[in-house]
């Protein structure tokens, strides 16, 4: 059983460096004592349901989402579209 959890601690940090495994141990020990405290008998499924979602939705585990959020911040937001109204005031107004 811990060896389960070692390798749901890896895939819910992530695998890509140090830091992912790190906090996916913590994560996973986290959850375990809260909520296997709450629900004993489907602690279980909870972590295979956490284990799921972390790879359907984060691939890279959760020392990806830095990555994602500094990336987000990077980059600007894209122009807004130039509607026939708003072109025809800069073309009055030129």
């Amino acid at each position: 059983m811990p060896s389960i959890e070692f390798v749901i601690g890896v895939a819910v940090g992530g695998r890509a460096a140090l830091l992912g495994p790190v906090l996916g141990a913590v994560a996973v020990a986290w959850a375990k004592t809260a909520l296997s405290e709450r629900f004993p008998g489907t602690w279980t499924y909870l972590q295979g349901a956490m284990f799921v979602l972390v790879v359907a939705f984060l691939p890279g585990g959760l020392a990806s989402l830095w990555g994602m959020v500094r990336r987000r911040r990077e980059t600007p937001p894209a122009p807004a579209p130039v509607t026939g109204d708003q072109a025809l005031i800069k073309e009055v107004a030129v």
